[in-house]
């Protein structure tokens, strides 16, 4: 029997079962990418750790070129070539240069980087074609971070780019939390997996490897354990070593009354139902049920509402796990054309953005497409009946 949750109710009841995980490991920082930092990370050291060039040209002081020209060149003694690598072990004094390629270390005296395009050759001297003013084309000790400052913070989830940051200051290894292990199972006597012949009625599993997926992109090192039938027994074996094995399963059921029946009374008979339906669209046949004191999602087997249902819930427990709330790009946004909506149930409408406005991806329901054509979402409150073509709207981004 269904008791109904509204999104908030049950993201509540989800956040208050999850515990933070205290299992932290230490990996390398090329392996971290999608790991969640367990520690405050703070610059050792001052990057870069010396000042540089960003061009190839001839290092100078800025005041030894001020107001040169074509027509009236400042004329440098020229010191030779520094070498990438080493620090120079000499001191350029006025009227002096060197030549530097980008990324060499700047010589003391030195505050400024000419480009060679600017700049004439005259064997022992060379002349400056153009003034430049005090640090250009060059990055200084320190630009890119102090020593002593905050580089990462705790709960941050790594990304490619953070994980560049972090080697760029020296840090090779990071301390993450242990991974969350996620199983997902997929049910139905219609399914078949991809790559397969597909016989009358039958049709593609797009849940299964779609949710295993989107486990991975949120941290978790995720499992398909494939495709079982409509077996009772069967599906109760299979529930029961997941729960045993991992820290959460995510169960994608088919469309008939029967898989949500059996989905249903497993999970009652095996453990605990904590939300059995949400007033939301689409996703309302959502059961969320604690086994073997693990979280356990069945999820509706019509793709979308699968899609939604794990970016409304599966990810705040993720999160919750982890310790950690991912920041959601939001922006508002004309809303092209009306909308109806069925009062009493939130509901998530996929939007695409066409000059600068959001079209709603309508179509019939478990159409994968629509979440090709979604960049986003917009949400209407339970107590509104629509949104009228030209209101604005928030638009949140996948």
């Amino acid at each position: 029997m269904l008791n109904v949750k509204t999104v908030r109710e049950t993201k509540e009841i989800v956040k208050g079962f999850c515990k933070e995980s205290r299992i932290i490991e230490e990996v390398k920082v090329q392996d971290a990418a999608g790991r969640i930092l367990a520690e405050d990370l703070y610059n050792e050291k001052n990057v870069p750790e010396f000042t540089r060039s960003t061009v190839d040209g001839f290092c100078v002081k800025a005041s030894d070129v001020f107001g040169c020209s074509d027509s009236m060149p400042a004329i440098l003694e020229f010191l030779g070539n520094i070498k990438m690598g080493e620090k120079p072990p000499y001191q350029v004094k006025a009227l002096q240069c060197a030549y530097i390629a980008t990324g060499g270390y700047m010589p003391e005296g030195t505050d400024s980087v000419v480009m060679m395009e600017y700049t004439e050759n005259y064997g022992d001297e060379i002349g400056i074609l153009k003034p430049a003013a005090p640090g250009e084309n060059v990055i200084f000790e320190g630009d890119d971070g102090k020593a002593g400052e905050l580089l990462l913070q705790k709960g941050t989830r790594l990304t490619s780019r953070s994980c560049g940051v972090l080697l760029a200051s020296g840090v090779s290894k990071v301390k993450v939390k242990k991974q969350i292990k996620a199983a997902v199972i997929s049910s139905g006597n219609e399914l078949v997996s991809e790559g397969a012949e597909l016989l009358e009625g039958q049709i593609y599993d797009v849940n299964g490897p779609m949710l295993t997926a989107a486990l991975k992109e949120c941290g978790c090192e995720a499992e398909f354990l494939g495709i079982i039938q409509d077996e009772a027994e069967v599906f109760e074996q299979v529930l029961q070593k997941a729960a045993e094995e991992y820290d959460m399963v995510l169960l994608s059921g088919g469309t008939s009354v029967g898989i949500k029946d059996l989905t249903a009374n497993t999970l009652n008979k095996l453990g605990n139902i904590l939300v059995h339906g949400i007033a939301v669209k689409p996703g309302k046949p959502t059961i969320i049920a604690k086994v073997k004191d693990k979280l356990v999602f069945g999820l509706p087997g019509n793709p979308v509402a699968a899609y939604f249902v794990f970016y409304l819930f599966v990810r705040t427990a993720i999160q919750s796990m982890y310790g950690y709330q991912e920041l959601q790009r939001m922006e508002k946004k004309i809303i092209g054309s009306s909308i109806s909506s069925n009062h009493g149930r939130e509901e998530y409408i996929p939007v695409r953005i066409e000059e600068g406005k959001a079209y709603p991806v309508m179509g019939k329901s478990g159409l994968i497409s629509m979440l090709k054509e979604a960049e986003g979402y917009i949400y209407i409150e339970r107590d509104r009946e629509g949104i009228t073509k030209g209101m604005d709207v928030n638009v949140v981004y996948f």
